[in-house]
């Protein structure tokens, strides 16, 4: 039975979404035997073999101490990958790759702040420093603890889409502002919470369940196994480290950094600011979700009324819809609708190297200087007979965001 302060804690979790846990069977840590692994590099699991799918995963992320088994009486350990993760687990995990790949951003414990709402919602006192952490730094919200245990304080199982919105706010990447989930149940998925998925299928550390009818589902309520979140952590190690690795100036992947879609418009839903096409690389039906406050710029010229303004002139066209991300702490709120490539004159306002092969062109187009900047990706495939610098008036060829010549 629900107690009443357990029926006061649940109250106030703010997103629907997340009740779809609090009644889930529990998986109880520390118990049956079992103690969590403080040394899981040096541990075999026996119930992982070799040909298990996720041996290599969780090989790894055991040896980077991101995740951690349950020993044994007879000093063996086990992983247990088909369980589900629970809240507490994906905090922890999420946590070790962040601190595993060096990006925390802080080492300091955080649990007496949060003191009184970590023992309110009993959360175990092995994930207390993790959920901390992740309470401090907005990856969780303290409204969310409200299910993580139920009233014996077990761990309840993680829905899928929590886990992915914890881990894309810890990875702190950046979103666009055109964003299209490819998924079958994308329609479940709210407004709020689709860039964040769209930017994990960007760079590749969540991309959906076949489905048995051909098509790639989320399943966001869903639970997540262990020997998936497990591959997930190695993503997200993997991908932060690189971008470690290589310093805030110098990492950009433009494949993961932008959005370039290219199809024949079939609808626009301006109250849904929502473009539906037609994929011409995949034959696929496509739904671009375009961001309210971001800059709208159609075949190089700014917008004003949104995707109203343009509907009746884009349906039943091919289109380029496109976007980017910012760098180094500049936003880029920006969508580009293109019929086709196109030039214009304009001037270089601001320029900015991302990689070694990649520059981010902020352009003012035409000769008023009060318009708004449009920014443009110029990599090795752009041409450029152009003296690239600040101040310097310009004829370029764009096809969406990629510059194609300079002169």
């Amino acid at each position: 039975m629900i107690t009443e302060l357990r029926l006061k804690r649940m109250a106030r979790v703010i997103s629907g979404k997340l009740l779809i846990a609090s009644v889930v069977g529990a998986i109880i840590l520390g118990t049956f035997g079992y103690a969590v692994a403080d040394t899981a590099d040096t541990v075999t699991f026996k119930d992982v073999p070799k040909d298990y799918w996720g041996y290599d995963y969780i090989h790894f992320s055991a040896e980077k101490s991101i995740i951690k088994g349950y020993q044994q009486y007879d000093g063996t350990y086990l992983f247990e990958p088909e369980n589900a993760v629970t809240y507490e687990e994906a905090a922890t995990m999420l946590y070790r790759a962040i601190n595993a790949a060096g990006d925390l951003q802080s080492t300091d414990d955080f649990q007496s702040e949060f003191e009184s709402v970590l023992t309110e919602n009993k959360i175990a006192e092995w994930a207390r420093p993790t959920v901390a952490y992740c309470l401090k730094f907005g990856i969780i919200d303290t409204s969310e603890l409200a299910v993580f245990t139920d009233d014996q304080g077990n761990g309840q199982k993680a829905p899928r889409l929590q886990t992915a919105l914890w881990t894309a706010k810890a990875m702190g990447m950046k979103l666009t502002s055109a964003y299209s989930v490819p998924y079958s149940d994308a329609a479940v998925i709210s407004e709020e919470d689709r860039p964040y998925i769209d930017m994990l299928y960007r760079h590749g550390i969540m991309k959906g369940s076949l489905q048995t009818d051909g098509t790639t589902a989320f399943l966001p309520a869903e639970g997540i196994k262990r020997s998936e979140f497990a591959a997930i952590s190695n993503r997200v190690y993997e991908s932060v480290a690189s971008e470690k690795a290589a310093g805030t100036s110098g990492y950009y992947d433009a494949a993961k950094e932008t959005v370039s879609i290219r199809g024949k418009v079939t609808a626009v839903e301006e109250s849904k600011e929502l473009i539906q096409l037609t994929d011409a690389a995949t034959g696929l039906a496509r739904n671009i979700y375009v961001d309210s406050s971001a800059a709208l710029v159609y075949n190089g010229e700014p917008v004003t009324k949104g995707l109203s303004g343009i509907k009746a002139d884009i349906t039943g066209k091919t289109v380029i819809v496109s976007s980017l991300t910012g760098t180094d702490g500049t936003e880029i709120k920006q969508v580009n609708i293109d019929t086709q490539p196109f030039s214009c004159s304009g001037t270089i306002k601001s320029i900015k190297t991302v990689s070694a092969t990649v520059k981010m062109i902020g352009i003012a187009i035409g000769e008023d200087k009060t318009q708004p900047v449009i920014y443009y990706i110029m990599d090795a495939k752009t041409t450029s007979k152009a003296t690239v610098k600040e101040g310097a008036a310009i004829t370029f060829i764009a096809d969406g965001i990629n510059l194609i010549e300079m002169t």
